[in-house]
């Protein structure tokens, strides 16, 4: 052999070196060309680009664009904040505490400060930035010009104005026994003046801070049929805002305060401020004692006074009301319902399950206090309590079983009328939101976010299956690391985000990120460590039993062949009947959980 001849020889082995996988070695198939060990010296080089830049988000770029969620999820218990002293649940340490050093969710009236980290609704707005700002419309309302009824509108979401530097306005004590709104609301009929996000798997946002927009349209539902109607028209209020009517009129009604021709609707109510909303439809009482932390010069005293005579506005286990504390949604209904007078028939709802969100959970201490304010009832009433005898049914329910519904995994159980809550079904736990959950909160976001981008509803779920193994073989550089000892799996998790986090791995990342995919998605997928080829190389890959056989999803070894140009070797959904890639799987067998 000529010096040129040893020369081509010797380039063409540097290059089958740089080129290929240690997790490729040892790979064959009937007529495919077998990679050994001898051809590449068993090693992979390291990837030819430096890592990423320091500063870039991680995510960004090499694993496929994908940057990650600042928000995290809830807390592993999935627990929703203000579950205090009235729910019988000892407070989150992990909560921020309020000013006064109290955790938040202490109260029991379910004064919680709001958590920032929960997940936003089904749409990714927050509620009340939808269709119908989530409050229900009141059908006997006249409907926006755009023919849906009051209350919804296509641009939903309250348009913030830039908080008032002064704060809320004062006003002025107001005399004893007077009705400042003129008007009082509607207790006897048991409409719908709250309402969560609409689809199959609604949310309600129970920890999410009110806003005067929001406050509004709940107290104007309830106002009484012949209630006069306003026209006045606010700087900050578009004229076909879902809200447009409410906060009008409730101005007009001297409820709500403006300030230079604006009301600052989006802008979140304290407690004392929605304790004076409700008060001013209700006789002032001055018979009332005043909370230690309330002024007496606090321009919402005599409301909460009021209120506290009238004993629908309680204090916390320490005393105190926290009157400038932002009050949440859950806390908002139930102090509504106390001061209407509507206390939920328990016994009726444990039986019929009329309504059901996935952030509201039946142990939760304001769960009957829900489905009161978003459920239109029938009742009768003797001695202080009340009996449903019919509701206004849910006009659609999803369909039992597991289902993927905006990038998360539910569980519906129809005989109880809702999600399946910390609970292990099959090999897929549900969290108390109902949602399935890897219990690391950082890699839900990942896999969550990833669904999202790279699947949609009209695809089936293998369609889903087939993008999401695309995603993984296509998006991150391959990077050599030690292999781990045959059959054990504590890797999963912590190789998962290392390829996620830094946008290299090799065949145990790629393997746990499409397993970890595939089971966000709903398949019983099972990953093995074991070895590959006729040198059995360490290897690492995925199995999911599909009618009757078990298919072998391979990410990263379809990866190397690919760049090695070898287009015609498919490691997606494969059946290898013979075991002619000797793929050996350890005695102790894979991993389902």
């Amino acid at each position: 052999m000529g010096k040129n001849s040893w020369i081509a020889l010797l380039l063409a082995l540097v290059v089958l070196v740089t080129t290929v996988p240690v997790c490729a070695a040892g790979a064959e198939s009937p007529g495919v060309q077998a990679y050994r060990e001898d051809d590449y010296g068993g090693l992979a080089p390291d990837p030819v680009r430096p890592p990423s830049t320091p500063g870039r988000p991680a995510g960004e770029g090499d694993n496929g664009g994908i940057a990650p969620d600042p928000s995290r999820n809830p807390s592993a218990s999935g627990r929703p904040a203000g579950e205090g002293d009235n729910g019988g649940v000892a407070p989150d340490p992990s909560r921020n505490p309020s000013a006064s050093g109290r955790p938040a969710g202490e109260g029991d009236n379910g004064g919680v400060a709001p958590d920032p980290s929960r997940t936003p609704s089904a749409s990714g707005r927050p509620a009340g930035e939808g269709d119908n700002g989530g409050v229900a419309p009141d059908p006997s309302r006249t409907p926006s010009a755009s023919g849906r009824p009051a209350g919804e509108g296509d641009n939903g979401g309250v348009a913030p104005s830039q908080p008032n530097s002064s704060g809320p306005s004062k006003r002025k004590n107001i005399t004893a026994g007077k009705v400042v709104a003129g008007i009082s609301l509607s207790a006897d009929s048991h409409i719908a003046y709250a309402q969560g996000s609409s689809g199959l798997f609604p949310s309600f946002n129970p920890t999410r801070q009110v806003t005067r927009a929001e406050a509004a349209q709940m107290l104007y539902r309830l106002l009484p049929p012949d209630a006069p109607a306003s026209n006045t028209a606010y700087a900050d209020v578009p004229a076909g805002a879902w809200y447009a009517k409410a906060v009008s009129s409730l101005a007009d009604l001297g409820v709500l305060e403006a300030q230079d021709g604006m009301l600052d609707t989006g802008r979140a109510v304290t407690r004392g401020e929605f304790v004076r909303y409700i008060a001013c439809f209700f006789p002032l009482r001055t018979d009332g004692q005043l909370f230690p932390d309330v002024a007496e010069d606090d321009p919402n005293a005599p409301f909460i006074r009021s209120a506290q005579a009238y004993g629908w506005a309680q204090g916390g286990s320490d005393g105190l009301f926290h009157p400038d504390e932002t009050i949440n949604r859950a806390a908002a209904v139930v102090l509504l319902n106390r001061a209407l007078g509507r206390t939920a028939d328990r016994a009726y709802i444990d039986g019929h399950h009329p309504a059901f969100y996935v952030d509201v959970a039946p142990s939760s201490w304001y769960y009957y206090d829900v489905c009161e304010a978003t459920v239109p009832h029938q009742h009768t009433a003797s001695g202080g309590t009340e009996s449903w005898t019919s509701h206004t049914a849910r006009e659609a329910v999803p369909q039992n079983g597991i289902q993927l519904s905006d990038g998360w995994l539910y569980c519906y159980d129809s005989a109880r009328g809702d999600v399946v809550r910390e609970t292990l079904v099959g090999n897929h736990y549900f969290n108390i939101n109902g949602r399935f959950t890897t219990g690391n909160n950082e890699l839900d976001s990942w896999l969550h976010k990833i669904v999202l981008a790279r699947t949609d509803s009209s695809q089936t779920q293998e369609q889903k299956l087939r993008a999401l193994f695309l995603y993984t073989r296509d998006s991150f550089t391959y990077l050599r690391r030690p292999p781990y000892e045959m059959g054990v799996y504590d890797y999963m998790e912590t190789d998962a985000l290392r390829i996620l986090d830094t946008g290299y791995g090799n065949c145990y990342c790629y393997a746990s990120l499409f397993w970890y995919l595939s089971r966000w998605i709903g398949y019983d997928s099972v990953i093995y460590n074991g070895t590959v080829g006729v040198r059995r190389s360490p290897h690492s890959w995925v199995e999911i039993n599909l009618n009757g056989k078990n298919y072998i999803f391979d990410t990263e070894l379809e990866m190397a062949y690919r760049r090695k140009k070898r287009f015609d070797v498919n490691l997606y959904k494969f059946y290898d009947a013979g075991n002619s890639w000797n793929y050996r799987r350890p005695q102790s067998g894979g991993a389902a959980v």
